[in-house]
């Protein structure tokens, strides 16, 4: 009975040996120690990505308000303020915009807080930074 048992063990010993030096299966283990890391990169990526797009339609949206104004479609720097306020919702609730007209040129600026732009995780290393738009046009009318 006794030699069953040691014969049991031995089994069990050989075993673990060839599982201890075998090399199959080790990438998997290598790439499940970094798969955080290309996560959290991947999450950094989209993050900046999004900032950047949500930067150009931020642009795009201070252009047409500025252009509005410049042909007579606007009326005032408050109602342009208004227009781009409305136009930038989706993207952030508490957009800054200050709209000037001086010497016939019409100046505005948007500063959108960061953490609004970017929508994945809970990456928040940006969180006290502004997005600041500016654009100018001459008045046209």
């Amino acid at each position: 009975m006794t030699w069953v048992l040691v014969g049991g063990f031995g089994l069990l010993n050989r075993w673990t040996r060839r599982f201890a030096r075998s090399e199959s299966g080790s990438s998997s283990i290598e790439a499940a120690i970094w798969m955080p890391i290309y996560m959290g990169l991947i999450l950094v990526i989209a993050n900046t990505s999004l900032v950047f797009y949500g930067q150009s339609q931020a642009m795009r949206v201070v252009q047409d308000g500025n252009r509005a104004l410049s042909v007579g479609r606007l009326t005032s720097e408050d109602e342009t303020e208004a227009f781009i306020a409305e136009r930038l919702a989706h993207l952030s609730d508490s957009p800054i915009v200050e709209t000037i007209m001086n010497q016939g040129i019409v100046y505005t600026t948007v500063q959108i807080p960061v953490e609004d732009l970017a929508h994945i995780g809970n990456l928040n290393m940006f969180s006290e930074y502004t997005v600041s738009v500016a654009s100018q046009m001459f008045v046209e009318f």
